[in-house]
């Protein structure tokens, strides 16, 4: 047994957002050497950068097609400096394998299991999956009782006994992708019940005519990594180009753009704000509104 897995580890690797905010929120950042290009936590900052990406700048079809394209011929989407891996010399380098589109996938034989370095891969992809993971970087760190009091902590606001809202929750805008993993569970958490997905699946594609034919209460703009800003700009290119418009949801007002980089589009401590938005859209009545920078209601004209 290495020491990283005794709870010695002194010198991480972070090769993913979601595992650099878990271990900052451990009070771990000193730890940290070396963090992904996609890390974006500002105790971070000035950390070595360990990934690039080659996924190339463009709209949304564009980048979906690149994607898909290197998919088919095998082409990696991330490139990790095996060179500056070396250099760093971590105790224990943490990735995940929960999506192979969003940040290196902690399996590839090529890079990290290669490395000779001990290394943890993440695959939370629900409330007890989070719990799970966070639980496992505070054990390699020997900070057990820091992840139980982080856990006690992080209690979502629950609505009562309401009416349960229709949700559908849109993940990228084009092609359509419905939101998955984590998504319809935070949904269920926060008083909704999202449709056409079922909790901890993988995000899949859909068509118009679902959306149509689900005829959702609400429907959320998140496309994954975006912005608010992003996701608005997303929200009135889809009110001009689609059937979006026809939709009960859009007519009633009930189109809501999300920031979606850190609550949604990853887990981990942010979720617990994610829950809480998404409570405060569906009972409005109930809890706060949800903050203007995480959350922008779309209206349809008078």
């Amino acid at each position: 047994m290495s020491d990283a897995q005794q709870g010695g580890a002194r010198r991480l690797v972070s090769l993913a957002p979601s595992a650099t905010d878990l271990v900052v929120s451990l009070g771990l950042v000193d730890h940290l050497v070396g963090v992904s290009h996609a890390c974006d936590h500002l105790a971070v900052s000035d950390r070595s950068r360990l990934t690039r990406t080659r996924v190339p700048v463009g709209t949304a079809a564009e980048i979906d097609a690149w994607v898909s394209g290197a998919a088919r011929a095998g082409e990696a989407l991330y490139v990790l400096d095996e060179a500056m891996l070396e250099t760093l010399a971590p105790d224990l380098i943490l990735a995940q394998v929960v999506c192979d589109v969003c940040a290196l996938d902690g399996r590839d034989p090529a890079t990290l299991q290669q490395s000779g370095a001990p290394w943890l891969n993440l695959d939370g992809a629900s409330w007890e999956g989070l719990k799970r993971d966070l639980q496992a970087i505070a054990l390699h760190c020997g900070v057990d009782a820091r992840a139980q009091t982080l856990i006690e902590e992080w209690v979502p606001q629950i609505p009562g006994d309401r009416p349960t809202p229709l949700v559908l929750a849109l993940e990228w805008d084009d092609p359509l992708f419905l939101g998955g993993h984590w998504v319809p569970e935070w949904i269920a958490r926060a008083g909704g019940a999202h449709l056409l997905v079922p909790a901890h699946q993988v995000s899949p594609r859909a068509s118009w005519d679902d959306v149509l034919q689900a005829d959702p209460d609400i429907i959320l703009i998140m496309p994954c990594g975006y912005s608010l800003e992003a996701a608005w700009q997303a929200t009135l290119r889809l009110m001009q180009t689609s059937p979006l418009p026809q939709t009960r949801a859009a007519q009633n007002g009930q189109v809501w753009a999300l920031e979606a980089n850190q609550p949604f589009s990853r887990i981990g401590p942010h979720s617990i704000e994610a829950i809480n938005v998404l409570a405060a859209i569906f009972f409005p009545g109930c809890f706060p509104p949800p903050s203007t920078g995480a959350a922008r209601q779309w209206y349809p004209a008078v």
